[in-house]
């Protein structure tokens, strides 16, 4: 099965639901998860590592509707998390929750005000990403590289000796794992 960030997932044994935070870069069969269940979601250990063998996507059937999982991954949102306003002049705030009009409640850096936005007048600051995947085969990771550094198509070779092709590049995906690598530059041979 083809995993990718963001996914919603389960034990192939279980019922609670996870979301898809990034995979290792040490074993891209590991994946960081996040549980979504009012069960797991307020603890300290709802994050979890699993092994992808573990794991089957989520059926909207099972939960009830899919309108249940867009809330799941709607209230997925990290306390913490940074936000910036799509408004100028932009002003960046820290997700607190989310009040009874489902409105994202922040509180605004520097000014100590807590105000809340709809979904449409924010954007979360995440670092500039690109996914990868190795030329041999295997799962795409994301990972946060220099923006404009690579292209979609560039051919790369990373720290462990691996050369991986870019698949996209500003995904946005929300990682801690950084590229550490070479790019490759290949010229065409004539016949």
């Amino acid at each position: 099965m083809q995993f990718k960030v963001g996914d919603i997932v389960r034990l192939k044994d279980g019922n609670g639901l996870m979301k898809i935070l990034s995979f290792s870069h040490k074993n891209p069969r590991i994946v960081t998860t996040c549980y979504l269940s009012s069960i797991r979601a307020g603890y300290a250990d709802n994050i979890r590592l699993y092994d992808i063998d573990r794991l089957v996507l989520a059926d909207p059937q099972v939960h009830q509707t899919s309108h249940d999982m867009e809330q799941y991954m709607a209230d997925s949102i990290e306390v913490g998390a940074l936000f910036a306003t799509k408004a100028e002049p932009v002003r960046y705030g820290t997700f607190l929750t989310r009040n009874s009009q489902r409105k994202l409640v922040l509180e605004i850096k520097g000014t100590n005000e807590v105000l809340a936005f709809e979904e449409d007048e924010i954007e979360e600051v995440r670092p500039y990403t690109a996914s990868f995947k190795p030329v041999g085969g295997g799962q795409v990771l994301h990972m946060q590289i220099t923006e404009n550094s690579v292209e979609k198509g560039d051919f790369l070779i990373n720290k462990d000796g691996q050369i991986v092709i870019v698949c996209d590049v500003n995904t946005r995906a929300r990682t801690s794992a950084t590229f550490k690598g070479r790019k490759l530059v290949t010229t065409e041979i004539a016949a």
